[in-house]
């Protein structure tokens, strides 16, 4: 694809998100009106645009064209000069009511079976993936942003909370560091050996929602006694 076309694309997609937000539109509304790097607006059949969900809206939020084929690549951007960058595209997701604070402070999630289960909130948040052969783990080799949701909105509606990337390298660092088919890089590995993403619209910020959590999240017992 030609970089004036690629232009042309975003440039509509990016008008087309944002009025999206400016009129707190349920974003799903939307993707069927988005270029893809393949589609036109209104091209592609309902049953590829849900499974392509998860590239499109946040391919709109980067300034990316989503990759509607199944080759491991999420999205492209192309460059003044004609090059072209691949991306790895990943969203994870946290309901901040689930979120409970420690006695030192530290915001956890319950998880598991019992109630009394924790796990760290930026472990709780990560980039999953499906690592099947050395073929398969090699092709992750991306740049690769990592989206965080609150689905409950405490932050208000319809946005991501924050969004943080690695170079591929780094990502295959953290792959090697397990033999298990399903593994993972969590949030916290993304801020330590990454760093925050750009995207067309400004999002919330990891920290103003931490903050946000730090004030209103109820201690352990409290969460349980609401949990029961």
């Amino acid at each position: 694809m030609e970089y004036a076309e690629f232009f042309k694309r975003i440039d509509h997609n990016t008008k087309t998100l944002k009025k999206a937000l400016d009129n707190s539109d349920n974003l799903l509304t939307i993707a069927d009106k988005l270029y893809t790097w393949e589609h036109c607006p209104g091209e592609l059949h309902f049953s590829v645009l849900m499974r392509n969900l998860h590239d499109i809206i946040p391919c709109a939020f980067l300034g990316a064209l989503a990759n509607t084929k199944t080759n491991g690549v999420d999205g492209y951007i192309v460059k003044e000069n004609g090059t072209v960058e691949y991306l790895e595209v990943k969203t994870s997701e946290i309901a901040s009511s689930r979120v409970w604070k420690g006695a030192r402070g530290g915001l956890n999630i319950g998880t598991g079976t019992k109630k009394t289960q924790q796990q760290a909130l930026t472990s709780a948040l990560s980039a999953k993936y499906k690592c099947f052969s050395y073929t398969n783990l090699k092709s992750k080799n991306l740049r690769t942003i990592l989206f965080i949701a609150d689905t409950d909105n405490i932050m208000g509606d319809n946005k991501y909370i924050d969004a943080w990337e690695m170079h591929g390298k780094t990502v295959l660092k953290y792959l090697r560091l397990s033999d298990n088919v399903s593994r993972s890089i969590k949030f916290g590995s993304f801020q330590l050996q990454g760093f925050k993403t750009k995207t067309v619209v400004p999002l919330v910020g990891f920290d103003k929602f931490k903050s946000k959590l730090e004030k209103t999240a109820s201690t352990r017992d409290v969460w349980l006694n609401k949990a029961s």
